[in-house]
């Protein structure tokens, strides 16, 4: 007898070309990739950045979906100890304090850019 198809059983279908990913051979890894990084960005509470009157898109539209897949290969191709390293390298040169209110506790708030022709 055969067993009812899963969720896991159903794949979404991605063009590699429209997705600027032609240089990526379409396999599991890729296809798998594609999909969390299109669910990810789908939910718009995912997104925190600031969006400016002059600039209505999310970070995902500035930075491109090309540009987000590659930096997520290379993260995921880190050891444990280098992308510990790596994230605390982006959280302190990116934390701006805010000292200007002496009394109360101090506030940290973090600036991001993806690199430095992006600002987000």
């Amino acid at each position: 007898m055969s067993q009812p198809p899963t969720v896991n059983d159903f794949r979404s279908v991605y063009n590699l070309v429209e997705l600027e990913l032609e240089d990526y051979e379409e396999n599991e890894l890729v296809l798998d990739t594609i999909h969390d990084l299109k669910s990810f960005f789908q939910n718009s509470n995912n997104c925190t950045c600031r969006i400016k009157q002059k600039d209505l898109r999310t970070c995902f539209e500035k930075v491109g979906f090309k540009r987000f897949f590659e930096r997520h290969f290379e993260l995921k191709a880190l050891e444990e100890r280098e992308l510990e390293l790596f994230v605390k390298s982006q959280l302190t040169s990116f934390e701006i304090s805010d000292e200007k209110e002496k009394n109360k506790t101090p506030r940290h708030t973090y600036r991001y850019n993806y690199n430095y022709s992006l600002p987000l």
